[in-house]
């Protein structure tokens, strides 16, 4: 169970570091300009996957055992 914690804590750290490095990047006014919403759903979709592959890998590992 830790595992998958641990997994989870990872993808939203992932997420959270990317949405501030573009924050960064783009100045202040990111979050007000409507282009940069693009950036969220792309962090969200890269934490999501992160997440699924390593909960992919939890379940083949247990099935090895």
């Amino acid at each position: 169970m830790k595992s998958i914690f641990i997994c989870y804590g990872l993808a939203w750290f992932t997420a959270i570091i990317f949405v501030l490095v573009m924050a960064v990047q783009n100045g202040r006014s990111w979050l007000l300009s409507v282009g940069t919403l693009w950036y969220l759903p792309v962090g969200t979709a890269i934490s999501l996957l992160i997440a699924a592959l390593t909960l992919v890998s939890i379940f083949l590992n247990k099935g090895q055992s």
